[in-house]
This record gives structure tokens, sequence and C-alpha cells, in this order.
């Protein structure tokens, strides 16, 4: 027997209450008592409104005739399934559920924000519950199909070296040089960590430290495909150097750095819970790498492992057969997709469902998991991407490529907030736009060290890679650092600078250099010789490196408005005009095509290039800022396919 009763409570509320069978029950405001004997069956119950405070309250009965309609169907049970499309641009997700009617496809549930744009599913608005992330959807059916789009950026981002002028590589050359013999060559000091590019004694220090020399020996591998020959011995020895710290924690030997008295790490096996742990937590307590023995930040600290491995792997399939079993085992600790494996948990730290990780461990906390960094997240499932594509393992690839596109997509939806259409409260985005700690009924703007402008904002760029550059953006980019200035003088600025302080700006350039790379490249030459100004993950290979594929990306800057798929090609006449200093162009994209916009002279000279790269189909702008340039008649141009189109514009100073 189906029970629906409307019980308005004091404040207004009303709420539906269903019985699987015959039940007597006494509402009151204590809550709901049964009366009349036992039961066995279930019950379910749904908010629906509260008078006089919400604005569509007269909604309530369309919202009780929906649940009305599913109360008696619920899921028993589910999975989740991907696959790649054939063109491996896309994956197909599914969340499959079971239900206690197996034979009937009726099924209500309720999607996140996230959720909504990949969606298939039929949905509707009706219900209007909201949560911590904003507004939630009813999703019809027992199988959700959705659609995401995978990351086009690999070893390098799309904006690489190849668009940098030689005389700026010959710059980031001689930096390098200088990274190089600061690890293994001259100036090294082995195990003198700080200062000298020596790796650090923890397992998140050391995780860092070996993803640093990686990354220096993927930026050794681009500059030698341009001309650079000596970054081939570059390369190697890093790569040996890299290899001589790290197999010793795959060996299950202790760091050789000595932590202190009587006190060494290293990495074992815990067939407990299934899990890869440091050997120094077990043995000393939560506190010690960060709670690692307690299951906390795997993904933060291992996605470093990931990351140094790949860029071992890429060059040295002799050492991935003497140690690629024991990598994969990192990567199972932190991202095994398989249920089957009696070793390892499947995805400890995705959620799925929140498109999001979760940090912590085993320990509970009243506002539920907590993750604090996006952004070294999306580094574990970009460094487990980059590994499958070292090793040719399509299995790793592919799950490494999916797990970074769900954690993007949920950082964009719920770490980086557009002040203009966000869910949280004015409270909080009047004074930030981000998300220091995202909890799953709570966000602080602050981290667990600290609530400076610089940390809050540091823990969701850290480290920077090619990945940063579909994590971030250069609109969002410019949005954060102009407002963030408000409230840190400091926050990449010229003045009292201290080691901490400029630790924190070579993080903070990952966003900086992507709003104003000229800014970044003048605040650099601030940072000194001395490697202990650089974060412990930063370099001043890889900091040089963002700024100058930031000033020479010729995508940068290019803002898509809105989600209109237009029908033809189109070049409008740029706003406004004439125009001092800066002038938008926009166009219409009608299919994923080359584009090239470019500015020449009155006589034919090419002055810049605006745009040179793939674009999806869409409507777009870009800015060009003519500060530098003489007044006079100015030509702009589009080639998009076999479509091309020019326009005059006037600067007039």
């Amino acid at each position: 027997m189906l029970l629906n009763g409307n019980v308005g409570t004091s404040n207004r509320q009303i709420w539906v209450v269903y019985s699987s069978s015959s039940v007597t029950m006494r509402c009151k405001n204590s809550g709901l008592r049964f009366i009349g004997g036992s039961f066995t069956g279930y019950l379910r119950m749904a908010y629906v409104t509260t008078r006089d405070l919400d604005p569509n309250a007269a909604d309530s009965t369309a919202r009780i005739q929906l649940l009305d309609r599913y109360a008696k169907f619920y899921p028993t049970g589910g999975t989740f399934a991907a696959s790649m499309t054939s063109d491996t641009t896309r994956a197909a997700m599914n969340f499959n559920f079971q239900t206690n009617f197996p034979g009937n496809d009726s099924l209500l549930m309720i999607a996140l924000p996230h959720h909504v744009p990949m969606l298939a599913n039929s949905t509707s608005n009706t219900l209007k519950f909201k949560c911590l992330k904003g507004n939630m959807t009813e999703v019809y059916g027992k199988s959700w199909l959705m659609n995401e789009n995978l990351t086009k950026v690999n070893w390098y981002p799309l904006g690489n070296l190849n668009a940098v002028p030689p005389n700026y590589r010959d710059t980031l050359f001689r930096t390098l040089v200088y990274d190089y013999d600061t690890i293994c060559g001259a100036r090294s000091f082995p195990y003198v960590p700080n200062g000298n590019n020596q790796p650090s004694n923890d397992v998140y220090g050391f995780g860092k430290t070996g993803a640093k020399y990686g990354r220096l020996a993927v930026i050794a591998d681009e500059l030698l495909s341009l001309g650079y020959p000596q970054c081939d011995s570059i390369g190697r020895n890093i790569r040996d150097t890299l290899k001589y710290n790290l197999n010793s924690w795959l060996n299950g030997r202790a760091n050789p750095i000595i932590l202190g008295a009587n006190l060494r790490d290293s990495l074992m096996y815990d067939s407990k819970f299934g899990g890869i742990i440091s050997s120094l937590s077990y043995d000393q307590g939560y506190y010690q790498d960060f709670g690692n023995a307690f299951y906390n930040d795997h993904h933060l600290q291992y996605g470093y492992w990931a990351y140094m491995s790949a860029a071992i792997a890429r060059k040295d399939p002799a050492w991935v057969t003497q140690y690629g079993s024991k990598v994969v085992d990192i990567l199972r600790d932190i991202g095994n997709p398989s249920s089957q494996d009696p070793y390892f948990t499947p995805h400890r730290m995705m959620d799925w469902y929140d498109g999001n990780s979760w940090a912590n461990g085993m320990y509970d906390a009243g506002a539920g998991r907590n993750q604090e960094s996006s952004s070294e997240a999306a580094n574990a499932w970009y460094g487990m991407y980059l590994y499958g594509m070292a090793t040719n393992n399509q299995n790793i690839k592919n799950t490494g490529r999916l797990m970074l596109a769900s954690e993007m997509r949920a950082a964009h939806y719920y770490y980086h907030i557009d002040p203009n259409n966000s869910p949280y409260p004015l409270s909080y985005t009047n004074s930030y736009h981000i998300v220091g700690n995202l909890w799953h009924a709570l966000i602080t703007n602050s981290t667990f060290f600290g609530k400076k402008t610089r940390y809050v904002y540091g823990i969701q760029i850290i480290p920077t890679t090619p990945a940063t550059e579909e994590l971030w953006s250069h609109a969002y980019s410019k949005q954060v650092y102009d407002f963030a200035l408000q409230y840190d003088s400091v926050f990449m600025r010229n003045g009292q600078i201290t080691t901490g302080i400029f630790n924190w700006t070579t993080i903070c350039v990952g966003a900086q250099a992507y709003a104003y790379p000229d800014t970044a490249l003048a605040f650099y030459n601030k940072y000194r010789g001395f490697a202990g100004n650089f974060d412990g993950g930063a370099s001043k290979t890889n900091v040089l490196y963002w700024i100058l594929t930031r000033k020479f990306n010729p995508t940068i800057g290019i803002q898509q408005i809105g989600n209109e798929i237009p029908l033809k090609f189109n070049l409008y006449q740029s706003y406004p005009n004439p125009f001092n200093p800066s002038a938008i162009i926009k166009f219409d994209i009608s299919q994923n095509t080359d584009v090239k916009v470019v500015i020449y002279d009155l006589l034919g000279r090419e002055v810049t290039t605006l745009v040179n790269g793939q674009l999806k189909a869409g409507v777009y702008k870009t800015e060009w800022n003519a500060a530098g340039y003489a007044s006079g008649t100015y030509f702009y141009r589009i080639t998009a396919g076999d479509f091309s189109e020019t326009k005059k514009m006037i600067l007039v100073k």
C-alpha cells in the first residue's frame, strides 16, 4: 500500500512519505513514529517545498505527482562503465542501476550540474532540488549515457616551443643547462635539499622533486627536436639521476636521504586494505607523510611518481621491463579500474558521480570527504595517462585520460568560480573566486596550512604542466589574477619578497603567465638564480617554459561565446572601429578545423598572428591590443579550412 501524506511541519515544510506496505505512523515535531505493530519493507521520504519561502511553491502539485509516479521504483545497486569512441576524442560513460523492478526501466534519479551537458537521457527540472554544488536535474531511466570530451594535451601543451622565437629558445636552453648542473652537474651536492634541486626526503616531497626532473627531461626532448643536440645527453643524464633515486624506492629499500635520527622512509604493500603505503607513516603515525598509511592524499602524492615514471619510460624501455610492474602497482593503488583485482581497491580516490576525487583517507568528518588541490588530482591522472602512452598500454592510457577529463570538468564547475554563475553564496564569491577546499557539504576559503590568498589560489594551480593549459584558461586566469591582487599585495608582485613568497609565486605563475605573460616574464627576472626561491616541484626551466609558451601561444586570448554551432563560416567587423588601443574580432567556425587570424599593415606586411591552431565549431572572439603600434589602417584576415576573408580596421591615437 502506498502512503502519500503531506506532512506540514512547524517551519512550513512539506514532505511526502511512501511505504511499501500498510503502516500507521504518527507525525509530531519530534519526528515520525510507528504505531500499531512491527513493519518490514521500505520507507521513502522526499522534501517538496517550504511554504512562504519557496518562490516556486506553486509547483508543489507537479512535484508530488512526479514523486508519486516513481515512488515504487528504487535502485538496489549500480555499476560504472566507460569506453572510448572510435575517433578516441570522447569517452562514452554509463551509470547502470539495478532496481527492485528488474524488468522495468522506470527510475527517477538526480544529476549534478556537471552531468547535464554530457547526458543523453531525458531530463526535467520539476523538483527544484539544490545541493552545495548547485541546482539538481531529474534523470529518467536505469542507465545514464554520458559523453565526455577527452584532453588533446599530451607530452607538450598545444601552445608549445614551436611558436617561441629562437632567441627565447636559446635563453630557455641556457636555463635548462643551469638546472641540469644543479641536479647532476658541477653544482650538485647529493642529498642536500633546498637551493640546489636535490631530492626531498618524504613521499610527497620526493614525488615533486622527481616530477620536476621528469619535466626537465621532457623539455630537453622538445629542445632536442628543435635543434639543440646537447639536450640528448642532458635528458639522458637527468633520467639516469632520476632512476638512481626512484629505483631505491621501487626496490622497497629505504630512501637514501636521511630524514633524521633513525628515521628512514620506504614504500610497502598493505595487505589489509589493499594499497601501497609509506613505512614512516605506518611506523610513526598519522602526521608522517601527510597520513599516507591512513590513505590520505595518495593520488596527490603518487601522481608525481606517475609523471616521473612516464618521463623515464618514454625513453627507456629496458627500465620499464625491470620496474614497470612496480609502477603499475602504484597506479593500481590510486586508479585501479577493476573490481576483480584482488590486491587493490577499485577507484580508491575518484568519485565518478561527483566527478572529482576525494583526498582524505580512513577518517570521518562532519562535512564528509574533502579534496584540497584539484590541480594535483588532475596531475595524478595526467601522469597515469602519460605512463600508458609511454608504455603503449591503452588501458592505462585511456583510464588516466578519462579520469583527467572528469577531474578537470569538476574543477571547472566546483572549484573555479564564475561570480556571475556560481552555486555558492555571495558571502563567499565576493571575496574569493576559487574554492580552497571542497567537502561533500562545505567549501572553505583556506587550506590545511593557511588561508593566505596565494595559498588558496596556488593550491589549485600546482603543478604547472601541459595539463594546466586545459585545467585553466586565459579568461579565468585573468579574472583570478586581477581579483586576487585586491586582497594580497604580494600575490605575484614585486615588493617585500621572502623566500617563502618566492616559492608560491613560482606556483601562481601558472595563472599569471596565462593572464599576463609579459608581466610574468618581467617578474621572472626577480627570482634570481637561486633554486631555493622555487617551490620543490618547480624549476627555473619549467617556469620560463610556461611563460614563453603562454607569451607566444597564438590561441591564448580566444574566447568561445556561448554554445551555438553556426551554419557557416563568417568574419565580423571589428569593434570599436576606429579603435584605440584594443579591438575585438569576432568570427564563426561551422566545423572543427585549423584557424588562423593574422593582422597586416597597409603595405601587406604581417604584423602579428592572433589565432593559429585547431578550434572546435563555435562562435569566437579575440582581442588585438595595438598599444605598441602606430596609427593607421590595418587589415585582419581569417583562414579556416577553405574559407578566407579580410576586413579593414583603423587605429587612431
